[in-house]
């Protein structure tokens, strides 16, 4: 999957680009990426912008890494927003939707 590579890739940019992408292929696989995004990245622009995405197509099988970020990933976004306020509000959309 070339999206796959992408988040692999050493560009900042290119890995946010390839969670907004995401978002437009709701289900298992895009969840998987996204968790393991926020669990494994380097940046907190990306990790911050994998939570926001497991707000909208997050599943179950992204419990596990939103609840390790809300925990541990005191990261910000370029705007001061907290990697582990947002992985919060995705665990609790995913509890609500």
């Amino acid at each position: 999957m070339f999206l796959t590579e992408v988040l692999g890739s050493q560009t900042v940019d290119w890995r946010c680009g390839a969670c907004r992408t995401l978002l437009n292929f709701p289900g298992e696989a895009s969840s998987a990426l996204l968790a393991r995004v926020l669990l494994n990245d380097s940046d907190p622009d990306v990790r911050w912008l994998a939570a926001d995405a497991l707000r909208i197509v997050g599943t179950e099988n992204a419990i596990p890494a939103l609840k390790h970020a809300i925990s541990h990933d005191e990261g910000e976004d370029y705007e001061g927003s907290t990697v582990s306020r947002t992985a919060k509000q995705a665990l609790n959309a995913l509890f609500s939707g």
